[in-house]
């Protein structure tokens, strides 16, 4: 079954994606010390296909950031960055010149996790309040791979096969530089169906 998506539906989603990034970016600033930037544009529901796109590939050295989400909506939440641009965020939340970090440190790590974490905390609470639904997500989990090799990684840990998925483009900005990302969520077809169900009732409530 194909779950299409009307306007009024995307632009309420938007609207809680760029309410949860903004408490995300106050989080994060919060966590790091430091003033972090994010600018977020939803690039709409597409074709698991065309993700490895989205960062350059299939081949793409990539580090994922994921989660799985629980409650009245399964699903799994996912940070792609490309190699690139995961050890410039490490720079950027450590106040250094983008390109100094080469390797990723047990620390480094932990604070991708942590945006990942934050990330999808913040988008979930306003989901949840959007669809007066409980929402709430595992601990994070770090994948290193090519684009193509991470998605089959991840998607094996979902019960149902997914077809769609909805992206935010993210630009993060701070002193040292800024990169870009991709914030996604992974749900299969009955649950895009709960969630269409569930906006569509709020949406149209007397």
């Amino acid at each position: 079954m194909t779950v299409e998506f009307t306007s009024e539906q995307k632009k309420a989603l938007k609207k809680a994606a760029e309410k949860g990034m903004a408490n995300a970016t106050k989080s994060l600033s919060r966590i790091i010390d430091t003033k972090i930037a994010m600018e977020t544009s939803l690039a709409d529901f597409l074709p698991i296909s065309e993700v490895p796109k989205m960062v350059g590939g299939p081949d793409t050295l990539t580090t994922g950031i994921y989660m799985r989400m629980m409650g009245d909506i399964g699903g799994t939440s996912l940070l792609m960055l490309s190699r690139e641009n995961s050890l410039a965020l490490v720079d950027i939340l450590n106040g250094r010149e983008c390109g100094t970090t080469q390797i990723l440190t047990q620390d480094d790590r932990s604070a991708l996790g942590e945006i990942g974490n934050v990330l999808t905390a913040s988008y979930l609470a306003e989901l949840g309040d959007l669809l007066k639904a409980s929402l709430y997500h595992s601990p994070p989990c770090i994948v290193f791979d090519v684009a193509d090799s991470l998605i089959s990684f991840v998607l094996r840990g979902m019960s149902s096969s997914v077809n769609k998925v909805l992206i935010m483009h993210i630009r993060f900005k701070g002193k040292a530089g800024e990169i870009e990302g991709d914030f996604m969520f992974l749900l299969d077809s009955s649950s895009l169906t709960i969630l269409m169900n569930k906006l569509d009732k709020q949406l149209h409530k007397k």
